[in-house]
């Protein structure tokens, strides 16, 4: 049987169900003004396909005979939904009167089963003058369907996982994912393999979740990339590649805790035997657990549970006139079962081949430590757990704290001062001043292990959404009575936002006129100021823009299509896209808000990015461009957005609909 262990960097977004938007104002209200909208686009589809249209036209020939194909269908299908069939004969079809500079999907079927159906992506020609222009697509490739087949097993046990679901797409461009469009897969229990049809000598991509119960946790792992979500491969080398492996994380080593005795000798450099030290483990796991020294067998003896690493520590000390330097030992679990890594001044691998036992022999030899020797630092918290930010440094030598030596500081503190907030402060009424500052924090400091291990821990809860640094200054070196500033022991971390669930309501449109409804967002400054403005001002066009929570940080994809586009009760029909989240990646601004009068004078010391003229309410947002230069939404005058959406959570959850979003 040959293994194969997969790179993987693709990911499938099923998009299915529907979430409905509650419109607040009143039914009736509502049904007239989307039937006057749907009447109206109707009508701009005519207009525009009377001053420009597009004829779409192209062949389609079976990829492995070369023949044209018969007696088959083209479904053409923009965003509107609106759709069109054309019969083909001959291999060729035609389209006429399609829209202009509008995404498309072309499904090309068999009337007979003479070839797979297969689904085209594309966008029609963008025409500024009257008439029809003409668009070739070209030739398009179907072939008859071949069945592949591959097996998966459990990496441990070696027994076949028949839980997946693999879903083949052979489509061509980039476009919707709907599962209605892919190929599904299938499990054969009595040969346990799993089997699908794909189109011959056409490039499929096959894919499965690793995500069983879609609640944003796999239950499976890729044995060399464990981070990906997806077993993804080519149909084209299942002929060579047919079996894979993974690794089940909720019964693999890497998932629970596993005890280990970790047997310990430590030498000199003659390979004798150092007795009376004061070995230990010191983790949130096992809490404090001291080494048994074993006379017999020479060896510091320890028990402890391994989740994914378990460091053993030894202070400095002196021994026979000499002073040695502080040492670790770390065991690590691997990708692999029964390898482990262990890392000492390097790294080996030791395999296991009993399972029921986990007994590790290992050996010390600490550095001698002169006076000469700088200190420096054997090992320090890496990663701060959120839940528990203990931040430890090992040094490699006793060490007594100066008054300053260490410090936690929260370091993007913002400040937003205004200019009536107090008459003490440096800011002038008519002013309103940002700053970002470092803040220390309170902060717990513990030495100990001989003076060599020190920790430090807040003493108050840390704010969410910030930024913090651990900072250990001088320290004085206790054998030499010398001061030393040790590099590599300071720590930046981020303590996340707090984020509820995505509501797709919470999406906001503003132009940053600083105006709302027609009327200043501010009608004073802090100087008691009255704004002052045109007529005409509430009636300016500006650039909107389409603000989003910080919780598109729980999505996995939001894609946004512009359906109807209404300025000043104006209508026009729509078909663009905005992808403001792809692959769990944000492809969106962050910036501040702080909405403020017109005539009040901003003093932006914090180096952020802030919006004042927007009504969207003040804190972090992201944003992306609309596309559209929009006046306010007023009285008497409508001014807004219908967009189609279509998200998912990185949970799972998939929602599509429509809303309707008034300009700010």
């Amino acid at each position: 049987m040959f293994k194969q262990y997969l790179v993987v960097g693709f990911t499938v977004i099923a998009l299915t169900g529907c979430l409905d938007v509650e419109d607040k104002s009143d039914e009736k209200v509502v049904a007239a003004l989307e039937q006057q909208n749907e009447l109206l686009q109707q009508q701009l589809e005519q207009s525009n396909q009377q001053k420009v249209s597009v004829t779409l036209a192209g062949v389609v020939a079976n990829v492995v005979t070369g023949a044209a194909v018969n007696n088959a269908s083209a479904i053409l299908t923009f965003g509107s939904g609106t759709s069109q069939t054309a019969s083909i004969s001959g291999g060729n079809f035609q389209f006429t009167g399609t829209p202009a500079n509008s995404d498309y999907e072309l499904v090309i079927r068999s009337n007979t089963g003479e070839f797979l159906e297969r689904t085209f992506y594309g966008r029609t020609r963008s025409v500024s003058s009257s008439g029809a222009v003409f668009q070739d697509l070209g030739k398009l490739e179907v072939a008859a369907g071949v069945e592949r087949t591959f097996a998966v097993f459990d990496e441990t046990t070696g027994d076949s996982i028949s839980t997946l679901v693999f879903w083949g797409d052979a489509n061509s461009g980039s476009g919707r994912n709907a599962e209605s469009h892919y190929i599904k897969g299938s499990y054969d229990a009595a040969t346990k393999r799993y089997k699908i049809t794909v189109p011959e000598k056409i490039t499929t991509v096959i894919s499965a979740s690793l995500d069983l119960d879609k609640d944003g946790i796999n239950e499976y792992a890729i044995i060399n990339n464990p981070s990906e979500n997806n077993l993804r491969f080519y149909s084209e080398n299942l002929a060579f590649t047919d079996n894979f492996f993974l690794i089940d994380k909720r019964t693999s080593s890497g998932n629970f805790k596993e005890s280990v005795e970790l047997r310990v000798s430590v030498v000199d450099a003659n390979a004798q035997a150092i007795p009376g030290l004061a070995l230990s483990v010191k983790d949130a796991i096992n809490g404090n657990i001291d080494a048994i020294y074993d006379a017999t067998t020479k060896q510091y003896v320890l028990t402890a549970l391994l989740s994914d690493t378990v460091q053993v520590m030894s202070p400095a000390f002196s021994y026979q006139g000499k002073n040695y330097a502080s040492s670790n030992l770390q065991v690590s679990k691997t990708q692999y079962p029964n390898v482990y890594r262990v890392s000492v001044y390097s790294y080996q691998e030791i395999t296991f081949a009993d399972q029921e036992k986990r007994v590790f022999n290992l050996v010390l030899q600490p550095t001698v430590y002169t006076s000469s020797s700088n200190i420096y630092v054997s090992s320090k918290t890496n990663v701060v757990d959120i839940s528990n930010p203990e931040f430890k440094v090992f040094y490699s030598a006793p060490v007594t704290l100066l008054p300053d030596s260490a410090k936690l500081y929260q370091t993007n503190k913002l400040t937003i001062t205004p200019g009536n907030q107090s008459a003490d402060d440096l800011v002038l009424p008519g002013i309103t001043e940002i700053t970002v500052a470092r803040e220390e924090v309170p902060v717990d400091v513990n030495l100990s292990l001989s003076n060599t291990l020190l920790t430090l821990s807040p003493t108050v809860a840390l704010a969410s959404g910030n930024t913090y640094e651990f900072v250990v200054g001088a320290l004085m070196d206790k054998a030499l009575g010398m001061s030393n500033d040790v590099s590599g022991d300071s720590l930046s971390f981020s303590v996340p936002a707090a984020v509820g669930e995505f509501n797709i309501n919470d999406v906001r449109l503003d132009n940053n006129n600083n105006f709302t409804l027609g009327a200043p967002i501010k009608a004073e400054n802090t100087a008691g100021q009255s704004v002052t403005y045109s007529y005409w001002e509430p009636q300016n066009s500006s650039s909107v823009y389409i603000y989003l929570p910080a919780s598109i940080s729980t999505l996995k994809s939001l894609t946004l299509r512009r359906q109807l586009t209404t300025t000043d009760n104006v209508s026009s029909f729509d078909n663009e896209v905005i992808t403001p989240v792809n692959q769990s990646q944000i492809h969106a601004s962050s910036t501040y808000v702080l909405s403020l009068a017109s005539n009040e004078y901003l003093r932006n010391n914090s180096g952020l990015s802030v919006v004042r003229g927007a009504s969207v309410g003040n804190g972090y947002w992201h944003y992306v461009y609309s596309g559209r230069y929009m006046p306010d939404n007023r009285a008497g005058y409508v001014n807004e957005i219908t967009f189609s959406y279509s998200y998912e959570t990185k949970a799972g959850v998939v929602a599509t609909g429509l809303i309707k979003l008034p300009v700010q």
